[in-house]
């Protein structure tokens, strides 16, 4: 593909010679008109003048027979004019050959010069004309004295081509002298604003691969800033992102090595154990270490895959009271395992959310496990889910301890456990509901249970 330089260069250059043809053109079409114009004014200027000198004096002369006509000798300008010669005491280059002709009222050839034919050169009316005679071509002016007169002025039409042609071609020599120059001041600007790119772009490639600080963009004009800071913001997006998967694959290799070195341990003791009773409480501590292992593994791998700064990759209508529903007909084995009476209450209509279904599962699940963990035997869980008018609401309320009103916060740090807890997990488990919440634009808020003491989480979806 080609350069951003060669693409404003030639598309420059193209634009400033197809201008200046354009404008060369009309220069030298108005050059013409306009020498041709001035030569018509000297016409007309000289006819005056003679008519000025002669009228007075050919006036009565033309009485009775054939009056002979006066003969004025004129220097005949050579060639077409304006050659290169310079101006002098003698002459103009830019002169040119002109003929005067004075004619009676009866059409009888009064004066005329030796420079020009000695036909009329023009019909007897005033004004400008054009004629050829002897295969010449005279452009002339006419003009009637009071004493019935008339005086022409010609001039032969080859010589003011040849000057028109000499001064159109002398103003027009400077502009399309000017164009190379043009050109190379045109590579010399669009390269001098470049530069500013080449910086950027030799900023970047001397750039470690986690160096990820902003580029500078003091002294980059308005049009490249925005790129730059576009690139700024993408690389705040990934230092951010790194941050986050360093800080998650530390806290992962941290929780993974206490339950790895637990089973070490009690696999350490199944092969040393020296009665079947020991080889039975190994294997059951080897077999609930697994089971933790694996919950904790399902939750790195939920946690690893939300964003905050995302959104649901598939929005798309959810029945919350229906998902709550499959949750809790998933979860009922170990309720009853555990002894725990659950009381469901689904909503009075169809509470219908925009959201990712995978994803509100997984929040819903981990509020029902949490509940049903922390809750003792015997003890109770209810959940429900209403229509309001700003949108759905799922309540979990339990009788478990609860949290402190000064802890709820940090209950949603990952790897947060609190101190004097009486079952074991990963800490995960509200970590991950409050960022698929945050990920569903959703509220989510801890307090007591006023009918049963435990803990009672409320999580509100905004209608969209």
């Amino acid at each position: 593909m080609m350069s951003l330089r060669k693409l404003l260069v030639l598309s420059l250059s193209s634009v400033i010679l197809l201008t200046s043809m354009v404008s060369a053109a009309f220069s030298y079409r108005q050059a013409r008109i306009e020498a041709k114009e001035l030569f018509d004014a000297k016409l007309a200027h000289s006819t005056r003048i003679l008519m000025g000198l002669m009228d007075d004096a050919l006036a009565g002369d033309g009485k009775g027979a054939q009056p002979t006509p006066v003969l004025i000798n004129i220097w005949k300008a050579s060639g077409i004019g304006g050659d290169d010669r310079p101006p002098s005491a003698s002459g103009n280059a830019y002169e040119t050959r002109l003929a005067f002709q004075v004619w009676d009222s009866r059409q009888r050839l009064r004066l005329k010069s030796d420079s020009g034919p000695s036909a009329a050169l023009a019909n007897l009316r005033p004004g400008f004309d054009t004629r050829e005679i002897d295969g010449e071509r005279w452009r002339s002016f006419t003009l009637q004295s009071r004493h019935g007169l008339w005086f022409q002025a010609g001039e032969l039409n080859a010589n003011r081509t040849g000057v028109a042609t000499k001064i159109a071609v002398v103003t027009l020599a400077p502009l399309l002298l000017q164009w190379p120059l043009v050109m190379v001041l045109v590579w010399l600007i669009v390269t001098r604003a470049c530069r500013t790119l080449e910086r950027v772009t030799c900023e970047v490639e001397r750039r470690a691969a986690d160096a990820l600080t902003p580029i500078t963009i003091a002294g980059t004009p308005p049009e490249i800033a925005g790129a730059v800071s576009a690139v700024n913001h993408l690389m705040l997006r990934l230092d951010q992102a790194l941050t986050h998967e360093r800080r998650f694959t530390a806290d992962a290799a941290h929780e993974l090595r206490t339950p790895l070195a637990a089973l070490k341990v009690h696999a350490d003791n199944l092969q040393t154990a020296v009665s079947r009773q020991h080889q039975r409480e190994s294997v059951d501590f080897v077999q609930q270490g697994i089971d933790r292992l694996g919950r904790l593994i399902e939750q790195l791998l939920a946690m690893s895959h939300l964003d905050p700064a995302a959104s649901p990759a598939v929005a798309r209508p959810v029945d919350l009271g229906a998902l709550t529903s499959q949750v809790l007909a998933e979860l009922a084995l170990t309720s009853l395992g555990r002894r725990v009476d659950i009381a469901y209450q689904p909503p009075a209509s169809t509470a219908t959310i925009q959201g990712d279904e995978v994803l509100l599962g997984l929040l819903i699940r981990n509020l029902i496990d949490n509940a049903l963990r922390y809750t003792p035997r015997g003890g109770h869980v209810q959940i429900g889910v209403q229509c309001l008018q700003s949108g759905c609401e799922l309540r979990i309320e339990d009788s478990g301890p609860g949290i402190e009103a000064a802890a709820r916060e940090r209950v949603f740090e990952r790897f947060h456990r609190e101190l004097g807890s009486q079952q074991e997990g990963s800490g995960l488990g509200l970590a991950i509901v409050r960022q698929v919440a945050e990920l569903h634009g959703a509220e989510i808020s801890l307090d007591q249970s006023p009918q049963w003491g435990g803990l009672r989480v409320s999580v509100r979806f905004v209608k969209r």
